[in-house]
């Protein structure tokens, strides 16, 4: 899962550095496990930095680099970017092609040419009936009963000023595993009301609550230009998971559930 495969980034950084193949793959696998929980966007910029490392530790064409183009039009193709999905795995093939006799991978090669023939497909779908992307960071499911996993809670937190806000996450992740409380949101408020949302996405990420959406909240009343004390952490990163408005998430998240019931 996600925990896991997040404390393996860092072991493998610690170890390797971040330009070795190790760490390449440890982000691969970290982008596979963020795509299992539709977390495409976070997948697809761990997937660019994998293939960047690889483009340069290896030489040019590399064999090495077709299972991370693959898994990256697979990203891609849910993002519904069907284009440049496409042409990434043409570019797995063209390199599949310079580095393998006929016969050898053949499986990998059939994957990819099939994949290209249902993209362009889809690329030609979508042109003559064009619509807007409906995707949006960690949805909010709306399609199961959210009480029985749990009493449903929205979260508040100026986590970043000291160490309780994250041990409170800890004791929710305990929680919710046990279907006792049900998270529906995180919101991180006080200024640098940003990057506190950044430490709290990471921080659920790294509990195992990587589905529950976080959202930035307001500054805490703190006027314009001045910013509170928070610390940092590795996991602490940007991330397309993140709803901009914490405003709209609360209020979204409490339209999925039955009255009086958050």
């Amino acid at each position: 899962g996600i925990p896991l495969a997040l404390h393996a980034v860092q072991i493998r950084k610690l170890i390797f550095g971040t330009s070795h193949p190790a760490f390449a793959h440890a982000l691969s696998v970290l982008a596979s496990c963020y795509h299992a929980v539709g977390r495409y966007f976070d997948a697809c910029d761990c997937l660019e930095k994998c293939l960047e490392i690889c483009e340069v530790a290896f030489q040019k064409n590399h064999a090495n680099i077709i299972p991370n183009l693959m898994n990256y039009g697979n990203v891609l193709r849910s993002t519904g970017d069907f284009t440049k999905a496409k042409s990434v795995y043409e570019r797995a093939i063209t390199i599949h092609q310079l580095n393998f006799k006929a016969g050898q991978q053949g499986r990998q090669l059939d994957k990819c040419w099939a994949e290209v023939e249902d993209l362009e497909r889809k690329v030609q779908q979508q042109q003559s009936n064009p619509s807007p992307s409906n995707y949006s960071p960690v949805g909010l499911t709306e399609n199961y009963d959210i009480e029985a996993q749990g009493t449903p809670v929205i979260v508040y937190t100026d986590i970043g000023r000291d160490v309780d806000d994250e041990l409170a996450l800890v004791l929710l992740s305990s929680l919710k595993r046990k279907r006792i409380l049900n998270p529906l949101a995180i919101v991180a408020t006080l200024s640098p009301e940003h990057d506190r949302s950044h430490l709290a996405r990471g921080s659920m990420d790294a509990v195992g609550m990587a589905d529950v959406p976080v959202g930035v909240g307001g500054s805490g009343g703190i006027d314009e230009g001045i910013e509170m004390e928070v610390y940092g952490a590795e996991y602490s990163l940007p991330s397309y998971c993140i709803f901009e408005s914490g405003e709209k998430l609360v209020h979204r998240a409490l339209e999925t559930v039955p009255d009086k019931s958050a």
